[in-house]
């Protein structure tokens, strides 16, 4: 009987994972998410060895990862460290994807920032195929931004970050 509730429950909630978004007219403003399921290439879980970060929205910061973040999960001994994020997202059409050494935020996306409550989501406008700004897209960096524990730096896709 708990086996069978388990298996319903994974079920329903593979098929809530999968739901298709409804087709957008070219003038729709909205928020897409993306990478709703894991991928088997993605390793993530920077957010529980970092105290605080954000993503840098101007200047020489732009397009940063940055963090205050320690080996354990008790945030004893912090170090401030910044990874590149164009080492890590790509742009599909608009959407921001996960894609190794993408380049999504340098070369097709503006106005990239940290959500206000939720500072490990990435928000930016990336232009679709037809080079228009039409909607605003978001990524999860929790899944695929990791803190590598050899290096003591945030990484993705094997690229390192900075540590100051």
């Amino acid at each position: 009987m708990i086996m069978t509730n388990l298996f319903t429950l994974l079920t329903a909630a593979a098929v809530a994972a999968a739901a298709v978004l409804p087709a957008l007219s070219p003038n729709s403003s909205v928020l897409a998410v993306r990478d709703l399921s894991p991928r088997q290439d993605l390793e993530g879980g920077f957010a529980k060895h970092c105290y605080t970060y954000s993503v840098g929205e101007r200047g020489e910061i732009y397009g940063r990862l940055s963090g205050s973040c320690d080996d354990d999960e008790f945030f004893g001994d912090l170090h401030n460290m910044w990874l590149d994020l164009n080492q890590c997202l790509g742009n599909d059409n608009g959407d921001l994807i996960w894609q190794d050494g993408g380049n999504a935020i340098a070369k097709s996306c503006k106005n990239c920032h940290s959500r206000r409550d939720e500072t490990q989501w990435i928000e930016c406008e990336c232009k679709d195929r037809k080079g228009a700004y039409q909607k605003l897209t978001s990524l999860d960096l929790n899944v695929g931004v990791r803190y590598d524990m050899d290096n003591h730096v945030l990484a993705c896709f094997g690229h390192l970050g900075v540590r100051e």
